[in-house]
């Protein structure tokens, strides 16, 4: 059996939404319930690297995108050839889709 590491990259903006939702998570909840929720976002994009097909394809999009929903947050992605690429991450109450 052949094992291959599949890894999640963030754009630019991505990074800037993770960054905006951790301080947002400190601000609301505090430092210690931020940083949990910061693992498992971190350990939902490790599982959607591994598994890129488990969130429905989106193909109103072009480029079609996947949209996985992770706590109260909306992880939009394109699978790559050694993992995904995550593309932004919004609040699931925002208009998403209009945002992409």
């Amino acid at each position: 059996m052949r094992w291959s590491v599949r890894y999640s990259r963030l754009t630019a903006k991505a990074d800037e939404d993770f960054i905006a939702i951790f301080v947002e998570s400190i601000d609301r909840f505090g430092v210690r319930q931020a940083e949990h929720y910061a693992r498992a976002i971190t350990d939902c994009f490790a599982l959607l690297a591994s598994q890129p097909r488990m969130a429905r394809e989106r193909p109103e999009f072009t480029p079609p995108i996947r949209a996985h929903f992770h706590g109260s947050h909306v992880v939009a992605y394109v699978e790559t050839d050694d993992g995904i690429l995550i593309l932004r991450i919004f609040h699931a109450k925002q208009d998403w889709p209009s945002l992409m």
